[in-house]
């Protein structure tokens, strides 16, 4: 219960830490599942999709432009932390992009 309680705190923690990568990385992966999300219901799936994307794009990217080894994150409970802001993130982009779609698909018919 712990989690929840604090999930304001983690939210801001998370958006104060992004660097504008990370920043271009959350907008385009939100972009494109906000486009692909065609119901109500997969506004709820695709944030925890869109997360996931995330985490594995943040583990993968700076190891491709640094030439560094690749080193996943530690499953604990700063990830889950992590996760949960993410999913709450992503699911407000999401969202605005779904309806924003919605609306000029509506205006064109």
């Amino acid at each position: 219960m712990e989690i929840v309680s604090n999930l304001p705190k983690y939210i801001v923690d998370f958006v104060h830490h992004l660097g504008m990568l990370h920043m271009v990385m959350g907008v385009v992966i939100a972009l494109f599942f906000g486009v692909a999300t065609g119901s109500v219901i997969g506004l709820f799936l695709a944030p925890i999709l869109a997360a996931i994307v995330y985490i594995a794009a943040d583990a993968v990217v700076p190891s491709l432009m640094h030439h560094t080894p690749l080193v996943m994150p530690h499953f604990d409970k700063a990830l889950l932390q992590e996760a949960l802001a993410l999913y709450v993130v992503f699911f407000v982009m999401i969202l605005i992009v779904f309806a924003v779609k919605k609306v000029f698909l509506a205006a064109t018919r």
